[in-house]
């Protein structure tokens, strides 16, 4: 067991160069394979981790690891399931993902083997890799994704149908078995983006009519490293196996993956999950909360785990609902954000690991801003003084938008779920807005219900304005920046969970899509962000880690490559990608 050391990921600012799409960009020598195609994405992440992995050897085939996870998902068919959290892991170790995010931010082709655009950025070309084949034995062909996309993605009632009309998608035509052709409205620099998540889970689509739905949920069948084994049951263990005809192989050419079996376990608390590690009922887990991050580094402090800790782009907030009075009112959201203090909320959660928060990003993307951390009115530290002042301001405003008397106390409705820190961290944010003169109605509320509450429903009117004053959130961009900053500051869009807008912001979006040159990208980035936090739409408190443990004869969490020979994303955002870990047997 080694000391724990810091690995700084720093992601370089490359040139989205449509001429050179399938180019790699970096500061090393390694370059992609020819035809691996790569743009820009979002990525971000700061390291730090007891794992070392280069003395390793060589991997070993065979064994099988139980992976403990923080939640179970609603189901595995990509276009109808919620997966949360936890679910990309289950989801890409059956199916894959045409495109992936690299170590450097870039987007670059996985399943697929390239995809380039044309030069006005309203056509995607999708190259498929030859020989691919699902795990019926049916060909992951061209055909193949466009059903996928017309009869899964594009149904009505599809979850993905959202996300297919953010990113302006016309149509999407197999030109050849094995080029698919997506056709935009607009050009959009960021389209990639949509293949990184279930859009790009591509199932097969004679399993999928030969089982029908509710089968296939519980036995999916994608092009991934392992198959269904036994199939799946709610709340319970998902058993696959090693997919014998799997496309991929490593380095040295050997055949992936190495593992013969993986059964993922959810284990929501989060006590539990640390405590199956240590009792080896699970080799592998991961968990989203600083306190249980200490636990794990402390285990590989003592020998016999090893711990990678990846702060992303995913931070802990409180987010206004900008169409509720008092909250409506700039002085209410300013004063609201300057009682806070995230590194006392820090200090309460035992969270050692989490730094503050400013923005969409991490302080290691590409994409990050100063001036947007400048513009952030809480970037400062707590002022409870300036706070009370804005409060105070509003409160003997005869014009007051609440409708109440002329200094009376301000009442807000604030939910979170019933989870322990996250209960803390609501009832410091109280007694810090108690102090300045407002009330919170904390409502404890299931996941499922908070979700409904923020992004809203068909009782709501409109529906997409929500059923919320103050809500915890998690809030970040993950992938590229304009397919979540599209989300949240378009009005009527169901992302937009505070429901602001501002002009600013809109023609910034419209920079963001249209425009193929980092620069400009990024400026239109740091303006939206600018906006923002001018405007006080959300309270930033501390990053989201992703913590995750294994035991140390396990190897490949961390250190796997993509397709191309280039650095993965580790455990970026808690997800843990299966294809290239192995055990010493």
């Amino acid at each position: 067991m080694t000391a724990a050391r810091f690995r700084r990921a720093r992601l370089l600012v490359c040139a989205l160069a449509l001429a050179l799409v399938a180019a790699s960009c970096g500061d090393d020598d390694t370059t992609d394979d020819e035809g691996s195609g790569g743009t820009d994405g979002g990525g971000g992440t700061t390291e730090e981790t007891t794992a070392e992995d280069d003395d390793a050897g060589s991997p070993t085939p065979g064994g099988s690891i139980v992976i403990g996870l923080e939640a179970e998902s609603a189901g595995w068919i990509p276009s109808q399931s919620s997966f949360g959290t936890a679910g990309p892991s289950v989801a890409a170790a059956i199916y894959d993902q045409l495109v992936a995010v690299n170590a450097e931010g870039e987007f670059e082709a996985f399943l697929a083997e390239s995809i380039e655009p044309n030069d006005d950025l309203t056509e995607w070309t999708l190259t498929l890799r030859p020989d691919v084949v699902f795990h019926d034995g049916t060909p992951l062909d061209a055909e193949a994704v466009v059903w996928n996309f017309d009869e899964l993605h594009s149904a009505e009632a599809s979850l993905t149908a959202g996300a297919i009309n953010a990113a302006g998608v016309e149509s999407v035509e197999a030109t050849d078995d094995m080029t698919v052709v997506y056709r935009l409205r607009e050009p959009n620099a960021a389209f990639p983006d949509l293949l990184t998540g279930p859009v790009g889970y591509i199932v097969s689509p004679t399993a999928f009519q030969e089982q029908g739905e509710d089968d296939f949920n519980r036995s999916p069948v994608g092009a991934g490293p392992f198959m269904v084994e036994e199939p799946w049951q709610p709340d319970g263990e998902f058993v696959l196996q090693r997919n014998p005809d799997y496309w991929g192989t490593d380095d040295e050419g050997n055949q992936l993956p190495y593992l013969d079996e993986i059964t993922f376990r959810p284990i929501p608390d989060e006590d539990a999950r640390v405590s199956s590690l240590l009792s080896d009922t699970a080799q592998i887990v991961h968990s989203s909360r600083g306190y249980a991050g200490q636990q794990l580094l402390d285990a590989s402090e003592s020998g016999g785990y090893e711990t990678n800790v990846a702060i992303g782009n995913i931070s802990g907030t409180s987010i206004f609902n900008v169409l509720v009075p008092p909250l409506d009112d700039i002085r209410v959201r300013q004063g609201m954000s300057l009682a806070s203090n995230a590194d006392e909320i820090a200090t309460v959660l035992g969270d050692e690991i989490s730094p503050p928060s400013s923005q969409f990003v991490s302080v290691d993307s590409p994409w990050y801003s100063t001036t947007a951390e400048e513009a952030y009115i809480g970037a400062g530290g707590q002022d409870l003084d300036r706070a009370r002042e804005l409060i105070e301001e509003y409160m003997n405003d005869p014009e007051r938008s609440d409708g109440k008397a002329v200094g009376e106390r301000l009442s807000v409705d604030y939910q979170c779920p019933p989870e322990p820190s996250l209960l803390q961290v609501a009832q410091i944010l109280d007694s810090w807005w108690e102090q300045i003169g407002v009330d919170l109605n904390m409502n404890q509320v299931e996941q499922p219900t908070l979700i409904t509450n923020v992004v809203g429903s068909a009782d709501n009117d409109p529906p997409w304005s929500g059923n919320y004053g103050v809500s915890c959130w998690r809030t970040g961009a993950t992938g590229d920046p304009y397919t979540t900053l599209a989300g949240y500051f378009t009005e009527g869009n169901p992302s937009n969970v505070t429901n602001f807008t501002d002009p600013g912001i809109t023609e910034a979006l419209e920079r963001l899509r249209t425009s193929a040159d980092f620069e400009d990208r990024y400026q239109a980035n740091e303006d939206i962000n600018v906006i923002a936090n001018e405007n006080a739409v959300i309270v930033w408190n501390i990053a989201t880690p992703s913590t995750t443990g294994w035991r140390d004869d396990i190897h490949g969490v961390t250190g796997w490559t993509m397709p191309s020979g280039g650095e993965g994303t580790g455990t970026l955002n808690n997800r843990i990608w299966v294809h290239q870990i192995w055990m010493e047997q």
